[in-house]
């Protein structure tokens, strides 16, 4: 039976167009880090009691970057060997009982919840304030995905080419969206305003919002002031750019949208009933982007005329 680092390499190469390029990287850095030493060891070998011995080894350990701690790259790292494990049973025909599975039925390990961070509705205004105090590019990013709900990885590579100026909207093409489907955002007032300035300044940039350091090169998705921002903000708020995208999506509900016509905003994956509106014309959903992006303006408490700005004294060349 091949190795554990052939399985995983057999199984990334056989999903390449079905999984996305942070999804492979995650894959193989759950692996690495959770299971150095079994990497060269056949599947077959690894038993039911070394996973729980691996299991609460890495639950001891402390993850500064996830809140659930060694607990959460645990369930990630076993979530992965399990799958690898399936699926080399199945392709080359060797019946191994799943020691994952079996781990499982004894420790039934941590389950990671979905994300459900958000900035609560009181706590807005005061995000708001400690936004406008961070760098231009940083500020503006983090507005646009207040107003947006966009992704970090849809914004981080946004390029001036998307932009249709005349239509007041962003078309996100599908190699950068999670379901792989072209997303188009609308563009208020705001928006259109922070993007025209940004071009003035950034504009010989491909990106929208390139690198602090490097406008020629993409934001960086390892930046992290919100770590601040959540510690004025107290325990009660998460300010992290899926926290934000969630608060867009909650304050969208509120303004009287239906689940179905927020996932269509956040572009989240087809269900029967959004599928109805991957066709429609644009302008039949824009009244749902100018409904949220509306509520989100007043929660912000923004105004298009008193925008705002600081930026750099010479544009970049």
């Amino acid at each position: 039976m091949p190795t554990l680092s052939a399985i995983l390499d057999e199984y990334l190469t056989l999903h390449n167009d079905r999984l996305r390029s942070v999804t492979k990287v995650q894959y193989r850095l759950f692996i690495n880090s959770c299971f150095p030493e079994w990497l060269d060891r056949e599947l077959a070998d690894i038993t039911r009691d070394e996973c729980i011995v691996r299991y609460q080894e890495l639950c001891q350990k402390t993850s500064k970057r996830a809140k659930s701690g060694g607990k959460g790259q645990a369930d990630n790292g076993f979530r992965v060997l399990c799958a690898l494990i399936e699926y080399s049973t199945a392709m080359h025909n060797v019946p191994v009982l799943n020691p994952v599975k079996q781990m499982r039925k004894i420790l039934r390990p941590n389950r990671l919840k979905n994300r459900e961070g958000h900035i609560p509705a009181h706590l807005i205004p005061a995000w708001t304030e400690e936004v406008l105090k961070l760098h231009p590019t940083i500020r503006d990013i983090n507005i646009f995905w207040a107003l947006t709900g966009c992704r970090l990885t849809e914004t981080s590579e946004m390029l001036w080419d998307w932009v249709d100026w005349r239509n007041r909207m962003i078309i996100i093409p599908g190699d950068f969206t999670k379901n792989h489907r072209p997303h188009k955002v609308h563009l208020n007032g705001y928006l259109m305003l922070m993007l025209q300035t940004r071009q003035y300044f950034f504009g010989t940039s491909p990106y929208i919002f390139g690198s602090i350091q490097d406008p020629f090169m993409p934001f960086n998705k390892n930046c992290k002031p919100y770590l601040k921002i959540e510690a004025k903000l107290g325990p009660e708020a998460e300010a992290n750019p899926h926290a934000v995208r969630h608060t867009f999506a909650t304050t969208a509900r509120t303004a009287g949208l239906s689940e179905e016509e927020v996932a269509v905003l956040i572009n989240h994956k087809s269900t029967t009933v959004t599928s109805g509106y991957i066709h429609q014309p644009f302008d039949q959903i824009r009244p749902l982007w100018e409904t949220a992006q509306n509520a989100m303006m007043q929660r912000l408490g923004l105004r298009t005329e008193k925008r705002r700005y600081f930026m750099p004294a010479e544009k970049v060349s």
